[in-house]
Order: C-alpha cells, then sequence, then structure tokens
C-alpha cells in the first residue's frame, strides 16, 4: 500500500469517527436520576427522572420508570409535581407574569408550608422568586424606580414578605436584613413556618441544593492477554516462491493497554475505544525456487495504535458488545535471515531472504466480546477479535553465481485474537 492508499484510510476514519460523534451530540441527551412524580390522583410514581438545568426542568418533566423504557413526557398541569431523591423538587403551578398574564409552570419548590417559596427559571439560569400563601402568589423582586439624578433599586420584596410574613414577630424584624436570594429567603420563610405551623412545614430544600450533572467523558483504563493465530500472505504474482503465498505463526501471545472514551451525557451504550497493542509474531514457511525449497521463520515486533467504536447491550452484570474499527502498526525490527549455500541445481546459492523494506502498516479490525461486572466499576471482558492490515514490504535477495535476483513481497497480516481483559 503506498503512501497516498494509507493516508486516504486514514482520512476515512478521522471522517467517519467525526460524523459518529455529531450523530452521538444530535440524539436525545439524557442525566436520568432516581425521582418520582406526583399525579394528578396524588399517586407517586417512583422511577427515574432527566435532570436537565432548572431552565428545561421548568417546561417540562420527562419520566422514566425504568431504565431500560423510554420516557414519558410531562408538561405542567399534567401531573401535580415531581422530583429527584433527596434534592430538588418541582411543583406545578399557576405564577403571575408580565403584563397580568399568568404562567403556568413547574417551579422549583424551596419551602412548602404555610407560607411556600418557590424558584421560577424561565428564560435566564438565575431565575424568580416567588411566594405563596392562602393560594395567592406573589414574586419578589426589586423594581427600577426614577428619581431625581437617576434611578435605584426599591426592593418591592420586602414588603411582599412583611404582608405575608405579618403572624411572626422574629420573621418581621428579620425582613430589613434579607437579600433576594436563595439562602436567606429559605432561611426567612423556613423560620415563618416553624414558629406559625411547624405541622404544616411539609419540605425544605438545602441552601445549596444542587445536582451533580453526568460527566461528559469517562476514561475508563485497562489490559488485556491473549493468544492469537496469524497469518502472513502474499500476492501470488510477487511470489511465486512462497509455499501457499503465506505463513503462519507459532507461539503466539500478546499483550495489550487500552482506553475506553465513555460518554454518559451522551449515550450509555456507544463509547470510542483505543489503546496501544504489542505483539510478537513468529511466523514459519517455505521458499521453493524451482525444484528445491528451504524452511525459513520471520519474525516482526509491532506497535499498533487502534481506534473503534463499540456498541454494548447493557444488562446487570454480562454485557455483550460489537466493535468496529481501524488500525495503524508499526514493525520494530529490520529482520533478515540468511539461508546460506545449499545446493540445487547443480549450483551453490545463498539466499537473504525478508529484509524489511517498509514498516508501517494500516488496515480494519472487527470484534464481539462480552463485558462481566465484577465489583463497582471493575470489569472483565471476554472478546475474540480479527485484525487485517496491509502495506508490508519484504525485501529477498538470492545470489547465484555469477546472478543476483531480487524480489519484493507485499504482505498482509490476518490475526484472529481470543484476549481476556480487566477494566477499572
Amino acid at each position: 500500500m503506498n503512501s497516498e492508499s494509507k493516508l486516504h484510510i486514514m482520512k476515512k476514519s478521522i471522517i467517519s469517527f467525526i460524523l459518529t460523534f455529531s450523530f452521538l451530540q444530535i440524539v436525545a441527551q439524557d442525566n436520568y436520576l432516581k425521582g418520582f412524580i406526583i399525579n394528578i390522583d396524588g399517586d407517586t410514581i417512583k422511577g427515574f427522572v432527566n435532570y436537565l438545568g432548572n431552565k428545561k426542568n421548568s417546561q417540562f418533566c420527562l419520566f422514566k420508570h425504568s431504565d431500560s423504557v423510554p420516557p414519558e413526557k410531562f408538561l405542567p398541569g399534567e401531573i401535580n409535581s415531581y422530583g429527584f431523591l433527596n434534592s430538588k423538587y418541582f411543583v406545578s403551578i399557576q405564577l403571575p407574569g408580565n403584563q397580568n398574564r399568568e404562567v403556568l409552570g413547574f417551579a422549583e419548590c424551596l419551602v412548602r408550608g404555610r407560607v411556600s417559596l418557590y424558584l421560577y427559571t424561565e428564560k435566564s439560569e438565575k431565575g424568580h422568586y416567588y411566594v405563596e400563601k392562602n393560594d395567592t402568589v406573589k414574586e419578589l423582586k426589586t423594581i427600577k424606580v426614577q428619581k431625581e439624578g437617576g434611578f435605584y433599586k426599591y426592593q418591592e420584596y420586602k414588603g411582599i414578605l412583611f404582608v405575608y410574613l405579618k403572624e411572626s414577630e422574629k420573621s418581621l424584624s428579620a425582613i430589613p436584613n434579607t437579600r433576594l436570594v436563595r439562602s436567606d429567603l429559605i432561611k426567612l420563610i423556613h423560620n415563618y413556618n416553624l414558629e406559625v405551623e411547624p405541622e404544616n412545614l411539609i419540605f425544605v430544600s438545602k441552601i445549596n441544593s444542587k445536582i451533580k450533572r453526568k460527566k461528559w467523558i469517562r476514561i475508563k483504563p485497562g489490559v488485556q492477554l491473549g493468544y492469537f493465530s496469524s497469518k502472513l500472505s502474499f500476492d501470488e504474482k510477487n511470489s511465486p516462491f512462497i509455499k501457499n503465498n503465506s505463513v503462519n505463526t507459532y507461539n503466539n501471545y500478546s499483550g495489550r493497554f487500552r482506553l475506553q472514551l465513555l460518554f454518559p451525557y451522551i449515550s450509555k451504550k456507544i463509547s470510542i475505544n483505543t489503546g496501544l497493542h504489542f505483539t510478537k509474531f513468529y511466523f514459519e514457511g517455505e521458499y521453493h525456487p524451482y525444484y528445491s525449497s528451504k524452511s525459513f521463520k520471520i519474525e516482526l515486533e509491532n506497535i499498533n495504535v487502534p481506534i473503534w467504536l463499540q456498541y454494548t447491550v447493557l444488562n446487570k452484570n454480562v454485557s455483550p458488545y460489537l466493535s468496529f474499527g481501524f488500525i495503524v502498526g508499526h514493525n520494530l525490527l529490520d529482520n533478515v535471515e540468511t539461508l546460506n549455500n545449499f545446493f540445487f541445481q547443480k549450483y551453490d546459492v545463498s539466499y537473504s531472504i525478508y529484509k524489511q523494506v517498509r514498516n508501517n502498516g494500516s488496515g480494519i479490525l472487527l470484534a464481539v466480546g462480552l463485558n462481566y461486572r465484577l465489583i463497582n466499576k471493575i470489569e472483565t471482558s471476554f472478546e475474540i477479535k480479527y485484525e487485517y492490515a496491509n502495506g508490508y514490504l519484504l525485501f529477498s535477495k538470492s545470489i547465484c553465481e555469477p546472478r543476483i535476483y531480487y524480489e519484493v513481497h507485499a504482505a498482509r497480516v490476518h490475526t484472529l485474537n481470543f484476549l481476556v481483559g480487566i477494566k477499572f
């Protein structure tokens, strides 16, 4: 394979992976966490809720009964509320909007009691705070007021709090020092409910209630050991003196280091993998020019850098997978074997066979395997992998006085691997 062909394969592989990654970004993103919904009848249904940030979670709820079923989408008004286990809790509520128009949305509940506190995120992640008492909802905000010399911020929210918390002298005294921030408002409304009607205090959010999104990328290193069967094949027209146009391996063992790149926020089933594979090949065959024959050996030490896509069918303990990708290899040895002075057709002949001319090759790989979960994040794998690489050129020289013969052999390596590995 010439350099242009090899460059063409590399370009195709890069384009394929770019297109695949773009496709993964298009598919629905998921961040399903343990949670629940409360339907219109007041029944609590446990399952998994998709956390997409306060802005999107204020608009709709994506809920799955289990991790293996498709999600259901609920809009405000279709369910009473939903939440995440020991974390954020969203309530379907009618909120006052601009120009006296009400908005129906899912507001994050910060305190639920005689006086309730909500955070609604519609257009920005910062959001707006609301208080509710006796089914009346008011927004807590500051407004710009024009005075001589310019504008100043009028803290309208403090006036509303004085009205809503009037039963508690302790709460009223705390209002002047209360800022329009999550921590101050939760503390104020919480203390009010504890003092006035503690029996009706249903829910209080954590001051810094945050949900961690899944990491965009997780890297799982691993190692593999295995046995392989390999064949070095040649073009018949270029290698007429090699028996069966191929040679086979013996003493076949290899070691591999691999990295699995997972994108949980995009897809749990598809991963990109790469690694560093070291394989030592011992090939044995027969060279039979004219009416004689002679056995010979070829030794290759290959460093391969593969990159492949893996699709895994996720199960609790045993997960089968399929892999397809590309591989680039380099031979470390410049091996020469000399077959000296053997006699055929009344000539003394000296052979130098298979000096490496070009050490670089490229090709494809296909694999099927099983992952078995041991403990926590540790997995073992059992894999059958086929690898095909070409582009290697081997050079031979025969001296038959007074003539010298040269041959260049285009070689292809076919390898069937049986691998056992572990990932962390």
